[in-house]
């Protein structure tokens, strides 16, 4: 999207682009092409993404592409690169990244946050960027002293040479005049300062006084909020609705249906709510309405019991369960479980001719991004995602089809105005997105010496993979969900004979509403879901 005030460097491209503002260094890299170019103005620019920007009033800000939900990233990520920078981490301030390939996770062509892989993943990069950045500020004061870099020192975001010293703040603008070195050398873990060591976490402060911005958080000017009266049963549509007594109460704006049911706008959430249990709506419940848990439960009962898909096989279960001294078969159920996060899912969005700004907590930053684009019928640049802090995720808020961020953009377009929609808790936990229904059978068997022999499992789930966007990572031609079978498939213990089998191959996700199942074919979603295929042919 265009800058209509050239003057101004909005926050995207500020962080994308680059920018030297006020003798200020930003400093970015993506590690895989380590570009250095030339800016206009004072200083130069490192394009096209940044970790790090340090500011002339000795502001350092570190860039993190991760969601903070609680687990702590927010501090340590920062604490990882202010090591390399020598900088108290006390002192780092932090922003959450925009979408951009330079947060995509070291293994597919995708920004989101989940399976506690943040430190581990951005470690070694965060490290990195902070030691460039500080061979630049040492080569910056090298030359305003006219020494050598070996006889400079740095502590606690100063440059030292002898008994003088030089804030990073003092040196920004002739360090981004440095070259980025191809190499640097990092630390020897006996030299942390801080990695390792007790740190408050920066993030506290801001939520004991509120000042921390949660997605509910969220507001720019002229905003309605909007609930959206949802399908009864999954895959029902709208046959006609009577809003006559929804607009009676006061605060509420305007109805309009959408993809995802009928949206009830209105000047604060309180009144969306009451306008939408005043909302008639007849629906058309279609093949789904006789469905049930107990229907489900039956035919997953069924299903463990008949031959499935083999994840591993050792030795030779049958016939050492047959000459066992004492044997058990016994069934296990896990219902479906909704994660519940204490913040209900919300999204305000704000679409124009121009492009759309997305305000929300997400674990799913560039399939958000994607997702709205392809509901738009936009370019994904044009959507600009915002994250704010996550009032928990566990999951939740990585939606397969970002339909959150889908249902907010929509309701925003259909009034041309900026949209906050808020699920309530009632529309969260019937929201078809839970912990799988599981049966499992266990057969095993023991020796006469009391040691376990054979170990028979079947397991029955829904897939967790197939029919969304990771996908990909079933490796090819499997007949099941590896993820189905963890801890089953790769058993540590040592009993000779041992037989995980998914029946079946497992359950796929059989009931997808048409908004869910458009987006899914259509968005761009699939594009690095069939690079992440590609990579994993040989199996990942």
């Amino acid at each position: 999207m265009s800058n209509p005030n050239p003057s101004r460097i909005d926050r995207r491209n500020f962080l994308i682009g680059g920018a030297v503002i006020g003798g200020g260094l930003y400093l970015g890299m993506r590690f895989a092409e380590k570009r250095f170019d030339a800016a206009s103005g004072p200083g130069a620019t490192f394009k096209p993404n940044a970790y790090v920007r340090i500011a002339p009033d000795d502001t350092v800000t570190v860039i993190i592409g991760k969601s903070e939900m609680g687990q702590g990233i927010y501090t340590g990520l920062a604490m990882a690169l202010a090591e390399e920078l020598d900088f108290d981490p006390a002192r780092v301030q932090v922003e959450f990244a925009p979408v951009d390939a330079a947060f995509n996770a070291p293994f597919a062509p995708v920004q989101f946050t989940g399976g506690s892989m943040s430190t581990h993943t951005t470690y070694l990069q965060l490290r990195e960027a902070g030691a460039r950045a500080r061979a630049m500020l040492l080569g910056a004061a090298a030359k305003r002293w006219n020494v050598g870099v070996d006889s400079l020192r740095t502590e606690n975001g100063r440059v030292f040479s002898g008994k003088e010293s030089l804030k990073f703040g003092e040196l920004a603008d002739a360090a981004s005049k440095e070259p980025v070195p191809e190499k640097v050398s990092l630390k020897d873990p006996a030299q942390f300062r801080y990695l390792g060591k007790p740190q408050k976490r920066l993030d506290s402060p801001m939520k004991v006084d509120g000042s921390a911005k949660f997605g509910l958080d969220m507001r720019v000017p002229g905003m309605w909020y909007a609930v959206i009266a949802r399908p009864p049963v999954i895959g029902a549509r709208v046959l006609e609705y009577d809003d006559t007594a929804t607009h009676t109460v006061p605060g509420v704006v305007e109805v309009k249906p959408l993809p995802a049911g009928v949206a009830v706008y209105a000047t604060n959430t309180w009144a969306a709510n009451r306008g939408r249990e005043a909302l008639k709506i007849t629906w058309d419940e279609g093949p789904n309405k006789n469905f049930s848990t107990a229907a489900l439960q039956a035919q997953y009962r069924q299903l463990v019991r008949q031959p499935g898909a083999i994840a591993r096989e050792t030795g030779n279960v049958r016939s050492a369960l047959a000459g066992t001294a004492r044997r058990i078969d016994v069934e296990y159920e896990l219902p479906y479980l909704a994660h519940s996060p204490m913040e209900p899912l919300n999204c305000l969005a704000d679409v124009r001719a121009d492009g759309c700004d997305i305000y929300l907590g997400t674990q799913m930053q560039s399939p958000d991004q994607q997702a709205v684009a392809t509901a738009l019928g936009i370019e994904p640049a044009k959507v600009q995602v915002h994250t704010a802090f996550l009032g928990g995720g566990f999951g939740r808020r990585a939606q397969r089809f970002s339909e959150v961020a889908v249902e907010a953009a929509l309701a925003s377009r259909a009034v041309g105005k900026p949209v906050q929609v808020v699920w309530t808790r009632e529309d969260d936990v019937k929201g078809m997105s839970y912990r799988p229904f599981v049966v499992s059978r266990v057969r095993a068997g023991i020796d006469a010496a009391g040691n376990a022999v054979a170990w028979q499992q079947c397991i029955v789930s829904q897939s967790v993979l197939r029919g969304g966007p990771f996908e990909g990572f079933i490796p090819k031609d499997s007949k099941f969900d590896p993820t189905s079978v963890e801890g089953a498939s790769d058993m540590p213990f040592a009993i000779p004979n041992i037989l995980p089998c998914p029946s079946s191959g497992g359950v796929r996700w059989g009931i997808r509403t048409p908004r869910s199942r458009s987006i899914a074919a259509s968005t761009s979603l699939r594009r690095w879901a069939a690079w992440i295929r590609s990579r994993c042919a040989a199996g990942c």
